[in-house]
């Protein structure tokens, strides 16, 4: 039996930017309606101060599949609202399914709307509902402290009607989507199980380091006001500082982003009042100002800061990261900066002046910010170079498998093949060293010398030449044959599914196969990954010749648009590689949880747990996630752990 239902809701709250956690326990949050249907009834609907229907409590109460659309938000207000406000049943966290996170697994737009476009789904988009639904999620009027309500009955009818209609769309969006498969179930639980736990702020430290960027913003907006004759008065204001740079210093700018920044700062002929400007706007616009405020904004009456990760954000299964985005915390550049922590509590600005910008240190303690429960410490483990790792093993590239397995130094050689040099010669933090590093990392995935060049100044701040660049691409293939052939075996696969459908095409345990709709490619964990609506179609290759390429659909990650993108032989071997890696991370979790270990988040490739103060040990930790799997017999793993207070790097 399956009971769907869908919430619309109201709170003085910002859901988006506080997230569904602090939203619902704040007490002005509360329901509208629910909509509800058992099976394939019709959705009726249910208001405050009514008694639930026995038939519905009855399907509750029997075990029903309860299922929703981003069902987190249904799942948390029914535990924090109807169970004690309105004398709802309890139901196990097992009990709920998210039909948004089977479409996701799909490589379907998580919009409700956009995913039934997408599938064709009889499936009307309400914009008038949808805008009647946004208006009366939040206060008519809050004048005088006195919260109103959009309380009239017309409205409220018309809320209903758009909320039944999305357990509609919902329910017939489960009919055209996979389930999950038992493994993915058990990682969905998973995910859930850690957004409940959450992680617990430091909250004087929050407020103290506040203190010390609000004194910083200060300083840096008078100077900047003296230098530019007050035509720029605040280094938010990038209209005004493109403007200034223009007309005082003769510097003409589209853009001011960090990339162009570093660049003019690494001109020693750039006149010294632009400098100035230039370096005030990028210590006081680091990322500090906004994680310290994102913090406090969804931080819950515990202090914890709750639902930190979106299951399968990715196509290759990832996480996205959530609210105070853990995924791209600032790396920070202040060594031993934890001892630091005592002098911005004091709120020593000119102290910390003499040693470092104060910007830079709260920009680097922002990780030391998020700390273990009393009584429990972190115990952290990070897969060491695991796409490499993988990418290698794959490919069957043996040389590579031995070093990374003997403890070698893969970057090292990578930077000696380049050079003509032997790895004993280079220098591990060397320009040289971190150029093969990046092509380890980067080249591994068909990049070719434009791109690798470019990547180098983004990613590493490298600056190289085309020469250079041509000499560290072909240098890499030549050391790497069997990667090479991986990237045309996996494209000719690819292709080879398409023109034939339901047929199966192996490549070094990855199978591809067309049906339904999708291409499938079958990793060797045994977890599928989807591209929707393939087709072969003419593309230019970037050497000017007009070839066949397999094209399919998805999300843009940064435009979340829903467009086709080309599967050449490098995407596909990089999206078998990170959704390998991140099945590799998963099967951790799951084990160390079973350990007694309790996983708060997951960034990248780390774990991140909390466990009671003497339970477990860096030793035990680092075993369980080193395990590997049968799938993966051979692939050398390595994991760096460590246990301490506070998170860090």
């Amino acid at each position: 039996m399956i009971l769907s239902i869908d919430f619309e809701s109201r709170s003085t709250v910002n859901l988006p930017m506080c997230g569904v956690y602090r939203y619902a326990e704040d007490l002005t949050t509360d329901l509208w309606c629910m909509a509800w249907a058992v099976d394939d009834e019709e959705p009726q609907l249910w208001l405050p101060g009514q008694l639930p229907a026995e038939e519905f409590l009855d399907a509750v109460h029997s075990g029903a599949e309860m299922r929703a659309w981003n069902a987190q938000f249904e799942r948390v207000l029914w535990q924090y609202i109807c169970v004690p406000r309105y004398d709802f049943p309890e139901i196990p966290l097992e009990q709920w399914h998210d039909t948004a996170a089977e479409a996701a697994a799909m490589a379907l737009p998580r919009a409700l709307g956009n995913a039934a476009n997408v599938c064709g789904v009889p499936y009307q988009k309400d914009t008038e509902g949808h805008s009647l639904m946004m208006r009366m999620s939040r206060p008519r009027s809050t004048k005088g402290g006195k919260i109103v309500w959009w309380n009239v009955p017309e409205r409220i009818q018309r809320l209903g009607e758009y909320c039944m209609d999305d357990v509609r769309a919902e329910r017939a969006m489960y009919k055209v989507l996979r389930r999950l498969t038992a493994n993915e179930r058990e990682v969905y639980l998973l995910d859930q199980r850690m957004n409940e736990r959450g992680v617990l702020i430091d909250v004087p430290l929050v407020h103290a380091a506040k203190r010390i960027t609000n004194e910083g913003m200060r300083r840096a907006n008078e100077e900047l006001t003296a230098i530019t004759g007050s035509q720029v008065t605040s280094v938010t204001q990038v209209a005004e500082i493109k403007m200034w740079l223009g007309e005082s210093q003769g510097i003409a700018l589209d853009s001011i982003r960090k990339s162009i920044v570093q660049d003019l700062l690494g001109d020693d002929d750039l006149p010294s009042d632009a400098r100035t400007v230039l370096e005030l706007r990028a210590e006081a616009g680091k990322s500090s100002v906004a994680k310290l405020n994102a913090m406090l904004r969804a931080m819950c009456e515990d202090h914890r800061v709750r639902g930190l990760l979106l299951y399968h954000g990715a196509n290759t299964g990832r996480w996205a990261g959530k609210i105070i985005q853990v995924h791209n915390f600032p790396r920070g550049s202040v060594e031993e900066v934890e001892g630091f922590i005592q002098t911005v509590l004091n709120g020593e600005y000119d102290l910390m002046d003499m040693l470092y910008p104060p910007l830079q240190i709260i920009s680097s303690m922002l990780r030391g910010m998020l700390r273990a429960s009393p009584g429990r410490r972190f115990v952290v483990g990070d897969f060491a170079q695991i796409e490499a790792r993988v990418l290698a093993w794959l490919a069957g590239q043996d040389d590579m498998v031995r070093l990374f397995a003997s403890g070698g130094q893969v970057y090292h050689k990578a930077a000696a093949d380049a050079y003509g040099l032997n790895a004993e010669d280079i220098v591990k933090g060397t320009p040289e060293y971190q150029l093969g590093k990046a092509a380890v990392l980067g080249c591994g995935y068909q990049m070719g010398p434009d791109t690798f060049q470019r990547n180098c100044a983004e990613m590493w701040g490298l600056e190289i030449s085309e020469e250079t660049a041509k000499r560290v691409v072909g240098s890499y293939r030549s050391a790497n044959e069997k990667i090479v052939h991986l990237w045309g075996r996996l494209g000719y696969a690819a292709m080879d599914a398409v023109r034939h459908p339901g047929k199966v095409y192996t490549v070094n345990k990855c199978r591809f196969t067309k049906r339904g709709g999708y291409l499938w490619l079958i990793l060797p964990s045994g977890r599928p990954l989807a591209y929707p609506s393939p087709t072969i179609e003419k593309r230019r290759a970037p050497w000017g010749d007009m070839i066949d390429s397999v094209m399919a659909y998805s999300v843009d990650g940064y435009t979340k648009a829903w467009r086709q993108r080309s599967l050449y032989g490098g995407m596909l071997a990089e999206n078998i590689v990170q959704a390998l890696a991140r099945d590799l991370m998963m099967e951790s979790l799951l084990r160390v949880e079973k350990r007694g270990y309790e996983p708060l988040f997951s960034v990248h490739d780390e774990v991140v747990s909390e466990v009671d103060d003497g339970v477990g040990s860096v030793e035990e930790f680092t075993e369980l996630m080193s395990i590997t799997p049968a799938w993966a017999e051979g692939l050398p793993m390595a994991v760096d752990t460590w246990t301490g207070r506070r998170y860090k790097k």
